[in-house]
């Protein structure tokens, strides 16, 4: 707490909290203060004031779908995505699980996440079953694993690096209440949204910065190639396989494309774009309404808060007379 202030004796009852511009008015020092146990009994009601009460905030959840994420993706992102899931150290426990996709510059791009009670089968089902419906992805979610990738991905990447990124930026709301987790995320998101789009305005030349050192790599490389293979720059193929798989033109690409005096640039997929980059950082989400305008949502069922488990290999404690 930034300030703590006492007032007066009539009023000395009564203590005012100010937390980083937060401000709570007559908060009863009873309420904060019991005989019994009084200092771990003060923090927990300290907390629930400051951050909000855990069953409480159920019923507010809905005020956290963000669609800006999902217009983002289906506008310019590569149809690929990434999926983890972490523990939640709250009251409730659970697990959060995250879907995040790939942005024009091979960056992470945060599309969908959502609480959960325990990471099992029908979870994940019913997690990926909604993703597929929000983003009209066609491929069955039972199928969305490695053994089914094409060269449709657009993408060299073999392990999963992006979900692990979004779990580390997570971290900090992992032991917080359910809406307040979910604030401390938005504003993560939102935050990085805008940061990227100021990044990408400020990009030179048609391609994003790691994608034009890909392609720098390959040129140089062009210069002393070690084999032969067939390209085909009128179906922008090469049998080396690199350029299918990545859309970016590989050292044989390069190489063709030199001879026919052209620029390399030209031939990457607009996947890479910095128009492509723009169009996805051009949607922004939109600001949650604060707990005095919320209303409720029409025709959606009541969030109900998750029942309290105690995690089995815990052996309960046998207290001494």
């Amino acid at each position: 707490m930034s300030n703590f202030d006492v007032f007066d004796s009539d009023v000395s009852n009564r203590i005012r909290v100010n937390l980083d511009g937060l401000n709570m008015d007559d908060i009863e020092v009873g309420d904060l203060f019991d005989s019994d146990d009084s200092g771990r009994r003060a923090k927990l009601r300290a907390l629930e004031l400051i951050e909000g009460a855990h069953k409480a905030q159920y019923e507010n959840i809905y005020e956290y779908l963000l669609e800006a994420c999902k217009d983002g993706y289906r506008v310019g992102c590569r149809r690929i995505i990434g999926l983890d899931g972490c523990f939640l150290n709250g009251y409730f426990g659970g697990y959060l699980l995250a879907a995040v996709g790939i942005d024009a510059n091979n960056g992470i791009y945060h599309i969908a996440y959502a609480a959960i009670e325990s990471e099992k089968q029908a979870s994940w089902l019913w997690f990926l079953e909604l993703l597929a419906l929000d983003l009209k992805i066609e491929k069955n979610p039972t199928h969305w694993s490695m053994s089914h990738f094409s060269v449709r991905s657009h993408s060299d990447m073999l392990v999963n690096n992006l979900s692990e990124c979004f779990n580390k930026v997570t971290l900090e709301a992992r032991g917080k209440p359910i809406l307040t987790m979910m604030e401390i995320i938005r504003t993560n998101i939102m935050l990085l949204i805008v940061k990227k789009k100021k990044e990408a305005d400020k990009i030179k030349g048609i391609l994003g910065p790691n994608i034009k050192k890909k392609l720098d790599v390959n040129i140089k490389d062009s210069l002393s190639l070690g084999s032969q293979h067939v390209v085909d720059l009128v179906e922008n193929s090469c049998s080396y396989r690199n350029k299918d798989l990545t859309s970016i033109p590989c050292m044989h690409v390069v190489a063709a494309i030199h001879l026919k005096y052209e620029f390399p640039e030209t031939y990457v997929q607009t996947w890479y774009t910095k128009k492509t980059h723009l169009s996805i950082y051009s949607n922004f989400i939109r600001l949650v309404r604060g707990p005095k305008q919320r209303v409720s949502v029409l025709n959606m069922l009541p969030t109900l808060f998750p029942t309290l488990r105690r995690p089995p290999d815990i052996p309960t404690k046998v207290k001494r007379k």
